[in-house]
């Protein structure tokens, strides 16, 4: 089956893609972070998850690609699983804070802890960072952002 163009991304406004990022080694729980987007419950319009890798892009093209559908949506989640070419794409959501809200979260051994490896880099960012240590776990980190841009997509006029 062939991927769709970067052009064809789901949804008729930006404010319903979170761009979902992450090691595609890691897909498994880039697939999760989806699946608990496409199933979460949305007072408005329905929510679409984006993942780069499900679009047909030259290998060449990865970056600057990713890069463009990131600018295409309102909302991010970045699994820091390992740091990899995410880091890129979270530069350029930070440089947009104001348009492009952002989740970090990362596997840790015991609840509140953060990684020792990038400890650093996910601090420097200024962005709100969560880790999990179970599906579950993310599953509710996820939900409470959704639920937050679900508040703050009704509270601003026009971006409901």
């Amino acid at each position: 089956m062939a991927k769709p163009s970067p052009e064809e991304l789901p949804g008729t406004s930006r404010n319903q893609r979170i761009f979902v990022g992450g090691q595609y080694d890691f897909m498994p729980t880039l697939r999760q972070i989806a699946t608990f987007i496409e199933t979460a419950p949305s007072p408005g319009e329905s929510l679409f998850p984006v993942i780069p890798y499900d679009y047909e892009i030259k290998v060449e093209e990865t970056m600057d690609r990713a890069v463009e559908i990131l600018d295409r949506c309102a909302y991010a989640i970045f699994d820091l699983s390992d740091l990899g070419a995410q880091l890129i794409e979270m530069q350029e959501a930070k440089q947009k804070h104001t348009s492009i809200k952002t989740l970090l979260v990362y596997p840790v051994r015991e609840t509140g802890a953060e990684p020792e490896r990038g400890r650093r880099t996910i601090q420097s960012f200024g962005l709100p960072h969560f880790g999990y240590t179970t599906f579950d776990e993310l599953r509710d980190i996820v939900l409470d952002f959704l639920a937050e841009v679900s508040r703050e997509a009704t509270a601003i006029p026009g971006r409901a």
